[in-house]
Formats: C-alpha cells, sequence, structure tokens
C-alpha cells in the first residue's frame, strides 16, 4: 500500500463522452452524426493528445515504485533487527561480571561487532534505495505534471469542438440526458457505496477470521515450538549435566591420582630421608660405640697390668717383708759393733752390687754363690773396725741413703728389694692417679654418649616436625584442588546456562521475526487479492448497471480514483471485456491497458486517502 501525498480530494477530471454501450467508437459516431446534421465551424488545430505521454516508457513504473519501497522496508525492518540485537547485546555484556568465564564475554563481543557491521550494511543499502527512490519519485511527480498539463489542454480542446448553444433541441436533449444521468448516478453511486460497504464488511470479517485463523494456527505452533524446544532444553540440560558430571568424575580421578601419587612421592622422599638420617646417626652411634669400646678395652688391657703389676708389687713388699723381719731379727741379736759392722758390710754390698750392676747390666738376679765370694772378698779386704759413735751417725746416713737408693732402684728397674712403706704409699698414689683419670675418661664417654643421644633426639624431633608440615601442605593442596575444582564447576554451570539462554534467545527472535515476515507477506497478498477482488467488483457492478439502464455514463468520473488493476489483453480477469480496460487510456499518471483507476473517496468511506496497487502478471 503506497499513500499517495501530492494528491487532494477532488473530483475527477472530465473525461470523454462514451456512447450508451460503453465503447470508445460510440463517441466517434455521435460526433459524426452530429457534424451531418448540422454544419460546424472549422476545427482549431488539435492539441496533442495525452496517449503519447501515457505510452511513454521513460516514466517510472508503479511496480518499480513499489519494489523500492518495499526494498527499502525490508531493509529498514533488517536494520532495526540488528540495532536492536547490537543493544541487546551491549547490555549482556555490561551485565557480565569480571569473574566469570572469560569466552562468554569475548562471544558477546563477536556477536554485538557482527550486529553492528550488519546494522552499518543495511543503512548503506538503505541510503543506495533512498537514492533511487528519490530519483524515481523525481521523475514520477514531474511526468504526472506534464500528463496533468496535456489533461487540461485536452479538455480545453473537448470543449471547443462542442456545438453551439444555438441548437435548442439539441441542449432540451442534453438536459435530459444530464437528468437521467445524474439520477442513475445517484442511483450507481448508493448501490455501489452499499456494495463497497458490505464488501469491506465481508472482507473485515474475512481478514478478521483469518487472522483469527492464523493467530490460532501461530499459537499452536508456538506452543508445540515451546514443548519441542523445553525437550530439547531437558534434553539438553540432560545431557550436558551428564558431561558434566562425567567430566567431573573424570577430573576427581585425575585429582585423587595425582594426589596420591604426589603424597606417595612425599612419603617415598620422608622415609628415604629418614632411612638416611637413621643410618647416618646409627653409624655415627656404632663408630663412636667402637670408639668406647676400644677405650674401655684400653682401659681393661691397663688394669689388668696394673693388677698384674699390683699383685707382683705385693709379692716383692712380701719377700721385701720377710728379709726386714730377718734382718730385724739379726739386728736385734747384734750389738752395737756388730750393728755397725753389719751397716758398714751391707755399705760395701750395696757398693758391690751397685758396681756390678752397672758394670753388667744384663742380668737382674745375680748368683747367690758369687755374691758370696765376692762378700767373702770384699770381707776379707774391709778395713778395722770403728768405734761405737761413728758407726752409729754412719748407720744413720747410711740407712738413709739406702732407704733413698732403694727407693730410686725401684721405680727404675724394679728391684725386688725395695722398702715397704715408701713403696706402698707410691703405688697406691699410682693406682689412685690410674682410677682417678679412668673415672675421668669413663665420665667424658658418658657425657659425649649424652650429647649424641640429646642430639639423636632433637633430630627425630625435627623430622617429625618436618613430617607434620609436610602432612599439613598436602592436606591443604588437596583442600585447595577441591576448591578450585568446586569454582570450576560452578563457572562452567553459569557459562553454560549463559550460552544456552542466548542460543534460545537468539532462535526466539529469529523465529519470530520469520514469522512475522511470513505473516506480513501472507497479510498483505491476501488484503492486495481482496482490494484488487473489491474494485473489479464495483467497476464490473457499475459497467452493467451503465449497460441494463442503457445510457451513456463513464464510469471512470462515476467511481473516483479506486484503484487500478494492470491486465493482460489475451489473458482477462473473469468479468473484464477489452471494451472495459480501455475505459482507462486517459489516467492521468499514463496507465495504458489497466482496467479502472482512481483515488479513495473521503465522503465515501472515512479514513486517509489511499492508492492501491495490484499487479498481475
Amino acid at each position: 500500500m503506497v499513500y499517495d501525498r501530492d494528491r487532494g480530494v477532488r473530483e475527477a477530471p472530465d473525461g470523454p463522452h462514451f456512447g450508451p454501450s460503453g465503447s470508445p467508437r460510440s463517441r466517434f459516431a455521435t460526433d459524426a452524426t452530429h457534424c451531418i446534421q448540422k454544419s460546424a465551424p472549422a476545427r482549431p488545430h488539435a492539441v496533442p493528445s495525452a496517449d503519447a505521454l501515457i505510452a511513454d516508457d521513460n516514466l517510472p513504473s508503479t511496480k518499480l515504485l513499489i519494489d523500492l519501497i518495499s526494498e527499502r522496508v525490508f531493509w529498514y525492518i533488517q536494520r532495526d533487527g540488528a540495532d536492536k540485537k547490537h543493544k541487546k547485546l551491549c547490555s549482556d555484556i555490561k551485565r557480565c561480571q569480571n569473574g566469570e568465564f572469560s569466552s562468554a564475554a569475548d562471544l558477546l563481543d563477536l556477536h554485538a561487532k557482527a550486529a553492528d557491521f550488519d546494522k552499518a550494511k543495511y543503512s548503506q543499502r538503505m541510503t543506495v534505495i533512498d537514492d533511487k527512490l528519490v530519483r524515481a519519485m523525481g521523475a514520477w511527480c514531474s511526468k504526472l505534471e506534464l500528463v496533468a498539463q496535456s489533461k487540461r489542454l485536452n479538455g480545453d480542446a473537448r470543449h471547443d469542438l462542442t456545438p453551439p448553444p444555438s441548437e435548442t433541441s439539441s441542449e432540451t436533449n442534453n438536459i435530459h440526458v444530464e437528468e437521467k444521468l445524474s439520477q442513475l448516478r445517484d442511483n450507481l453511486e448508493a448501490s455501489m457505496r452499499n456494495q463497497i460497504a458490505e464488501g469491506l464488511q465481508k472482507l473485515q470479517r474475512e481478514l478478521t477470521d483469518a487472522c483469527d485463523s492464523r493467530t490460532a494456527a501461530i499459537q499452536h505452533y508456538t506452543s508445540q515450538e515451546s514443548q519441542k524446544l523445553a525437550e530439547t532444553r531437558n534434553s539438553l540440560e540432560v545431557s550436558v549435566r551428564n558431561q558434566i558430571a562425567e567430566e567431573s568424575r573424570n577430573l576427581q580421578h585425575q585429582i585423587k591420582d595425582a594426589y596420591e601419587s604426589r603424597t606417595a612421592a612425599i612419603q617415598d622422599h620422608v622415609m628415604q630421608e629418614s632411612h638416611k638420617l637413621q643410618s647416618k646417626i646409627i653409624d655415627n652411634y656404632e663408630s663412636q660405640i667402637a670408639t668406647l669400646k676400644q677405650d674401655l678395652s684400653d682401659e681393661k688391657d691397663i688394669s689388668k697390668s696394673l693388677e698384674v703389676e699390683l699383685k707382683s708389687m705385693a709379692s716383692r713388699l712380701a719377700v721385701i717383708e720377710a728379709n726386714i723381719e730377718k734382718q730385724a731379727k739379726l739386728s736385734s741379736q747384734l750389738d752395737s759393733a756388730v750393728k755397725q759392722e753389719a751397716f758398714i758390710d751391707l755399705e760395701s754390698r750395696l757398693a758391690k752390687f751397685e758396681a756390678s750392676q752397672m758394670a753388667t747390666n744384663q742380668s737382674e738376679d745375680g748368683n747367690v754363690a758369687e755374691d758370696h765370694e765376692a762378700d767373702t772378698k770384699l770381707d776379707s779386704a774391709q778395713p778395722k773396725k770403728l768405734d761405737l759413735p761413728t758407726a752409729q751417725s754412719l748407720y744413720l746416713e747410711l740407712e738413709a741413703e739406702l732407704e733413698d737408693k732403694m727407693t730410686q732402684f725401684l721405680l727404675q728397674k724394679g728391684d725386688r728389694i725395695v722398702p715397704d712403706e715408701r713403696i706402698l704409699r707410691l703405688a697406691q698414689q699410682k693406682v689412685e692417679y690410674e682410677e682417678t683419670h679412668l673415672q675421668k675418661s669413663l665420665h667424658v664417654m658418658a657425657e659425649n654418649f649424652g650429647k649424641l643421644m640429646n642430639k639423636e633426639r632433637d633430630m627425630r624431633a625435627s623430622l617429625g616436625v618436618q613430617v607434620k608440615a609436610a602432612a599439613q601442605s598436602a592436606l591443604a593442596a588437596s583442600q585447595n584442588v577441591q576448591e578450585m575444582k568446586a569454582e570450576l564447576a560452578k563457572i562452567q554451570t553459569t557459562s553454560d546456562a549463559n550460552r544456552h539462554d542466548h542460543a534460545a534467545f537468539t532462535t526466539k527472535q529469529d523465529a519470530r521475526i520469520q514469522n512475522l515476515e511470513a505473516d506480513m507477506t501472507s497479510t498483505r497478498t491476501q488484503v492486495q487479492m481482496k482490494l484488487s477482488t473489491l474494485v473489479l467488483a464495483g467497476l464490473a457492478a457499475s459497467t452493467t448497471a451503465a449497460e441494463q439502464s442503457g445510457e451513456e455514463i463513464d464510469p471512470v468520473e462515476f467511481c473516483g480514483r479506486l484503484g487500478v488493476m494492470k491486465v493482460d489483453p489475451e489473458d482477462l480477469p473473469e468479468g473484464v471485456r477489452m471494451e472495459e480496460v480501455r475505459l482507462c487510456r486517459d489516467h492521468p499518471m499514463g496507465y495504458s491497458n489497466y482496467f479502472g483507476w482512481g483515488e479513495y473517496l473521503p465522503h465515501w468511506f472515512p479514513g486517509p486517502p489511499t492508492f492501491f496497487f495490484e499487479y498481475l502478471e
């Protein structure tokens, strides 16, 4: 439907006069009869008819204008849809949170850029079509002005060719004809108005029924599609849920295997380190224990040797005591002179013994017989006896010197002849010193062993702390893995829901647009068909009424500008004749071979003026 904005509501221009049969040939026959009955003044030069302008091929066709307008409307709808889609995607991008799955925002941004590109492309196409439409409409309007001017010139020429008003008979006939025509026009107008009103009511009912049925069908189809969509959604949800569950199980198994392998590796590493540390500690302990054992064995050997020496010293002391007792017995029996001589003899013996020991130094025990002989010789070689005081003082000095020499000799040579008390005292001091040294060594060894045990205890405690820390870190790692797994599942669920909602919304919008386009196309086709049928019915009724009345009538002037339908002369619609088709050859827009034309008159039906076109090739 196209609205002719350049035209106002005006009466139909005066058309050519037609005969009673409605044929254009009757007009020429009537004019010829008038010319024969009475001579008329000479006709002026004929003004060029508008047929040449009507048949002009350069005039833009109505189909081209309708196609351009329809194409512009189509691209406008496409651009509007792309604009809405772009706004929706931009709002979705703004509503996306930063912590969500990143691919959702990227996908929305990609779709938004695609929608913006489509919008720009559709706008560019609309601009091109607007340029074409402006050029076509300009040419069309200029051609309409030329046709209107030629129509006015043709009307003036026909007015000049009318017979003079001096003919009274023709005037009377014309008056009667005009009265009849006006009456017939009124009747036809009333009947036409009724028929058109009935046709419009019928068309409105049919359109309402068609719309209701179409709406019911669309609702039924929508319900079916919604059910299918719900089933598909449920199946997709089940499949996605199963897939997510399977992936979750696989991920749990992987995490469990990784955790077990990691835990086993940590435990093996800890066990290896523990074994190494224990072996190191044991080796250290063994080395220290071996050292202690060696020291103990050495101390035992030393103590044994000391015991042997003590025993030997005790036996020597017993021998010395026996000798001393013997000497005491001998000395008690002797008097002072004898004692002096004995001491002198003892001194000589001692000197001899020292000389023999210094000379030989090979044997500790000498032959008793040789000593006796030597003593005898010495006794024979000794000087005479001294007096008693001198002998006593000399005895005391010799006793002291003898004691000192015997002590030194015992310490150096280990001789059996030693004094009793000093040797025992020195031996006891030596034994006490060795015992003290042994106790100190044992105490130091015990302290070292205690320190080693404390060190081992500390190392075991630190190793236990390290093992506990490793177990806690493994537990924390498992907890982190569980949290990451839960967060990943949540993100996957949110992303799947957003992607599913976006896909469902896009599918719904595409289906709605397709349904609206299909409904618009079918409704436009039905309306055009109904209007074409209504126009044909009105024109056929007007033609039939004119034929029945036998009066000359101008259907174009009567019907006004109702609509135009192009027909093929070789394939005329039912109820249309070739004579009726040529009624519109003087259309001001230059149409040829059209059946009926006109404008929607406001005094017939309220509403805006509308132009209808139906192309039937």
